[in-house]
């Protein structure tokens, strides 16, 4: 009997408070010059693994310009002795919220995804406070196909140079 196995299909987020993209491992073949003439030259193929964006365009948050500022403007308020009105403000902080909203937004993406069983194991890359806020906003049956969690910043490289700074981890 043949019995045909399907390599798992390993998704990587790389993600901070501002950016997210998700990658899926690729191998590539490369052919290298070795030596030889021009009529006869001799190649060698070469695998390399990169990191291929599913994204078109990573996960932006939104810029504190671009926040509703209504939420932080100041409601009025009654003091019990006077009975006068003084403003009051609210106990937000604007940055904070927008770094859980983007949180809420990546896991979102993610715990769709498991109505097609798109991947079999989630590798996170985020720092540490990210790291811990996206975890928490997965569904129970995403949280368990996690298989390493990474506290790194590492956003700001993409293709075989984040490839080469994972190399260890998956």
């Amino acid at each position: 009997m043949l019995t045909i196995i399907k390599p798992p299909i390993t998704w990587i987020l790389v993600a901070d408070a501002k950016h997210a993209q998700v990658y899926v491992r690729k191998s590539v073949e490369k052919r290298i010059p070795i030596a030889g003439n021009a009529k006869h030259r001799r190649v060698k193929g070469v695998h390399e693994i990169e990191l291929a964006p599913l994204l078109a365009k990573p996960l932006t948050a939104k810029l504190l310009s671009q926040y509703e500022m209504s939420r932080n403007r100041a409601g009025m308020v009654f003091e019990s002795l006077s009975g006068t009105p003084h403003m009051a403000e609210p106990h937000l902080d604007a940055r904070k919220e927008l770094k859980q909203s983007f949180a809420q937004r990546i896991a979102d993406l993610l715990n769709r995804t498991k109505i097609g069983e798109a991947f079999d194991r989630l590798v996170l890359v985020a720092p540490p406070v990210m790291l811990g806020e996206i975890e928490a906003r997965l569904d129970e049956k995403i949280r368990c196909k996690v298989t390493t969690k990474s506290p790194k910043e590492l956003t700001y490289y993409n293709g075989r140079e984040l490839a080469e700074h994972l190399r260890e981890i998956y």
